[in-house]
């Protein structure tokens, strides 16, 4: 094993890493490493997750890493791009990082996937980011019950990691309204209109003349998504980027 700090050390003795992934228990030599990563994942699933990136997209065959696909739906919202790291498959790497996240606010992993997003963003946003007083990240919040459930947000986890690694800011700047059912429970058809009243521009938020990525874990059909960047461009955002960990096959259209 490579020679460690004792706070290192201690830190796996006492918090006992487990794989984001798999959830198997990370061998010493893999939690304690120095390479990107090697603290949330084990080497399988590490080595599972660069595959993903690296996958061709089946729409522009580039690795979906480099992507710049987007569902039609975003782009009629006003969306100006978006950034995934892979397709959405409950059995891969980054599918079961996702549904792990959204069960425990594992802060090492949100960390490691905003880092992973972070050199691409930095490369569509160039301009932006030159000026990172005008770049907020935010994200769309979760359900309050599920909130209240897991006592956390996934993706403000996610946000506030990537904020930190562009050197911008991240601001809460849509909140739930209580008035919309559960997405997975409605049909296709029936969750655009219940996402619309979903979210509204939170009290205090001022994205006029900003640019504004905001994050989810994932996108499936892509209607809350579209709510968001709709509410944000119509508050006047000057332009909104999207950012996700993993999205559906179907929906890179």
């Amino acid at each position: 094993m490579k020679q460690v700090s004792v706070g290192r050390f201690l830190w796996y003795l006492f918090a006992v890493p487990h794989c984001a992934a798999c959830r198997k228990l990370l061998a010493p030599q893999d939690a304690l490493g120095r390479y990107a990563g090697c603290d949330v994942l084990c080497p399988n699933c590490r080595a599972n997750w660069e595959n993903e990136k690296l996958a061709l997209c089946s729409v522009c065959g580039e690795a979906h890493i480099d992507c710049r696909c987007m569902p039609e739906v975003l782009r009629q919202a006003g969306a100006e791009g978006m950034i995934h790291l892979g397709e959405y498959r409950a059995d891969s790497a980054i599918g079961r990082t996702v549904l792990r996240l959204k069960d425990t606010a594992l802060h090492r992993a949100a960390n490691f996937a905003a880092a992973q997003l972070a050199p691409a963003f930095r490369r569509l946003c160039a301009d932006a980011l030159r000026r990172p007083e005008q770049v907020i990240v935010t994200y769309l919040p979760c359900r309050i019950d599920a909130r209240r459930k897991c006592g956390h947000d996934q993706a403000e986890l996610i946000a506030r990691a990537l904020a930190h690694h562009l050197g911008a800011k991240c601001m809460p700047m849509l909140q739930r309204t209580g008035g919309a059912a559960p997405q997975k429970s409605l049909s296709g058809s029936a969750r655009k209109e219940n996402a619309q009243k979903a979210f509204m521009l939170a009290h205090h938020a001022e994205p006029a003349g900003k640019t504004v990525i905001l994050v989810d874990d994932v996108i499936t059909t892509g209607s809350t998504m579209e709510a968001g960047v709709r509410i944000l461009r119509e508050a006047g955002a000057a332009a909104v980027f999207c950012a996700v960990l993993g999205v559906t096959a179907e929906k890179k259209r």
